[in-house]
Parts: structure tokens; sequence; C-alpha cells
């Protein structure tokens, strides 16, 4: 992961200058992990959906598929304590891919 960049319209272009899938933290104060998620094909356009979402830091990775994408994302949200996400990170539909840090298995 590389950041913490500020999460504004500039900021984001200037930083993920790739079209790329991509997996991402988001934070209320630079320092604390709030949030996480990915995309599964634009990274940067992702990013753009939380600006003024009450998030204002951001860190993030890119990944070259949606496996990468889904694992780098459990990953993350095994990792933190008393994240926002208040759901499992959902599994891309008819993968049949497994979260790779623990037993959940969704039914998409």
């Amino acid at each position: 992961m590389i950041g913490p960049y500020q999460l504004n319209t500039n900021n984001i272009p200037a930083v993920v200058t790739r079209t790329s899938a991509g997996v991402y933290i988001l934070s209320r104060d630079g320092i604390s992990a709030n949030y996480v998620g990915r995309s599964d094909t634009n990274l940067a356009e992702r990013l753009a959906t939380w600006i003024n979402q009450g998030y204002s830091h951001f860190w993030f990775e890119y990944v070259t598929s949606q496996i990468q994408a889904f694992n780098g994302e459990c990953n993350w949200y095994h990792s933190y304590q008393n994240l926002d996400n208040t759901i499992h990170p959902a599994r891309p539909t008819n993968s049949g891919w497994q979260c790779p840090r623990c037993t959940i298995f969704q039914t998409q």
C-alpha cells in the first residue's frame, strides 16, 4: 500500500495514474484505517465515489486481477479492527472464491 494521500478530485488522478484493479483503505484522519475496499476494474473511478463521504485520506495498491483485488480486500478487512465496513467483502458474482483468511463463503 502507498499513501496516505488526501482524498480529493485533484489528488486521485495525480497519484492513481493507471486504469487498473486495486485495493484501498480510507481514513478520516490520515492515520487510522476506517474502511477497506476494492475495485475490480478502475481504482481511480471507485475512489472518486468516496469524495465527500466522510473520509479525508486513502492508501492504495494496484493489482493485476479480480482475484488479487478480492484477496487483498479480504486480507485488509481481517487486519484492522473497528472498520466502518459492516459486512465481509463480497466476492465477484459467480466466482466461487473463498476468503483467504476465514471460512466465509458467500452465495452470490
